[in-house]
């Protein structure tokens, strides 16, 4: 009866795992009362007998969609949550200030400069985070990025003595800054001038880095233009 079904939707919306199912509900009688009870406990959708097959087929698909879209924005919004709340930790405990999140979130997307953050605290560092200005910068986005450690940038070109500079500074909780030899997706080197800095929390412990890169490719070449040729591109 209209009772059980009710009680049904309910359970339904209240699991996690169900939560999101659209439900339609499927009647022979049309009642406003009845109605505005089924939307209220989670139904999307309310359909009166006799229906065509046609009908209900493309008022099931329509749901289905509208389901895959809000189980693509949610992700999104928790992405977003996670990105902000690593800005919100970065900035200084004794900022009287406060900035908002989500515009310092816009001008980090904004930056022609390549942002990374990582994770101090996973091993190897890994990458958490990167601005559409790394991914122009690189060629890679942060899904191919996403849990790599920085140096897959230098590839072989790994006895760069900025990299135990790196180390170093990683080692002991400090702030550096390096100029390196980076390689984009496709091969082709860039100059990769980069300031490294750890995020600390209120406690002091160090939470994530913070690497801010600028290619100064064409700085290199006019301070040494006949050097450094056959790193153009990698072996």
């Amino acid at each position: 009866d209209r009772v059980d079904d009710y009680q049904v939707c309910k359970q339904l919306k209240m699991q996690d795992k169900t939560t999101d199912v659209p439900i339609i509900f499927l009647r022979d009688f049309d009642e406003l009362s009845d109605k505005i009870k089924a939307f209220e406990i989670g139904g999307t959708d309310y359909i009166i007998k006799p229906c065509q097959q046609e009908e209900l087929l493309v008022r099931i698909e329509t749901q289905l969609k509208v389901s895959l879209k809000l189980k693509e924005v949610k992700k999104e919004n928790k992405n977003l949550v996670k990105k902000l709340k690593i800005i919100e930790n970065s900035q200084p405990v004794h900022q009287q200030m406060p900035l908002e999140s989500h515009l310092l979130y816009q001008a980090i997307a904004a930056t022609n400069n390549s942002i990374v953050i990582t994770d101090a605290n996973a091993s190897d560092y890994p990458i958490i985070y990167v601005n559409p200005g790394f991914e122009i910068m690189t060629g890679y986005s942060l899904q191919e990025v996403t849990g790599k450690n920085c140096r897959f940038l230098q590839g072989s070109d790994d006895q760069q003595p900025e990299l135990e500079q790196i180390r170093d500074c990683l080692q002991k909780g400090e702030s550096c800054h390096v100029t390196l030899r980076n390689y984009r997706k496709d091969g082709s080197l860039f100059w990769n001038e980069m300031s490294l800095s750890p995020i600390k929390d209120e406690s002091g412990n160090i939470l994530y880095y913070l690497g801010v890169q600028t290619d100064v490719t064409d700085k290199k070449k006019l301070m040494k233009p006949n050097k450094d040729i056959k790193h153009l591109y990698r072996k």
